[in-house]
């Protein structure tokens, strides 16, 4: 059942489900998620806090189209959590997001902070409406780095364009990244 939802963007809602889960679940895993006459699509947990999962949905296609129609008091079904987690047992973090894949990100900054752990929470996007999390990392201690394709906000490029700079500046001791594989790569 969809308790609440949040417009993070443009093209990004989030969906706040009362949903019985076997387990509590952990940063960087995901749902399968469905909607009736749909697809099942894999959807990554971007919260979970009392028993309400956070999902973040980029609406690229039909079935997440068909999902930003949602309101509360709506179902979505789901199956999971699967998947591997992080490993959060480092100090301090490099977080690399770019667009949508802020999702399982901001989920392991919260489970950082709440556990006394630091880090810096780099996100790229087209432009400064896209960007996602960024109150929500400040709120959890992180600094926040931004770039924007259009150079609205923060750096103008991609978010991989400042990792020299980051690096220079921080000594991280474990980086976490979700996005497009070429940014993935270039994050390696």
């Amino acid at each position: 059942r969809i308790e609440r939802r949040v417009d993070e963007s443009p093209s990004v809602r989030s969906f706040y489900l009362n949903a019985l889960l076997p387990g509590d679940p952990k940063p960087g895993q995901f749902l399968m998620v469905w909607l009736p006459n749909s697809e099942e699509v894999p959807m990554s947990i971007s919260g979970y806090e009392g028993g309400i999962t956070r999902i973040s949905v980029a609406k690229v296609g039909p079935t997440t189209e068909k999902m930003h129609k949602l309101k509360p008091g709506d179902f979505l079904w789901v199956r999971g959590p699967f998947g591997n987690w992080f490993k959060l047992d480092a100090n301090f973090y490099l977080l690399v997001a770019g667009g949508y894949g802020s999702a399982p990100l901001i989920y392991a900054a919260k489970a950082l902070s709440r556990s006394g752990k630091k880090g810096v929470y780099a996100i790229g996007a087209k432009n400064k409406s896209e960007l996602l999390f960024v109150d929500e990392a400040r709120d959890c201690g992180f600094e926040v780095f931004t770039s924007t394709e259009d150079g609205s906000s923060g750096r103008k490029g991609v978010v991989t364009d400042m990792l020299d700079d980051l690096f220079s500046r921080f000594k991280f001791d474990s980086i976490l990244t979700c996005g497009p594989e070429k940014m993935m790569f270039e994050v390696i």
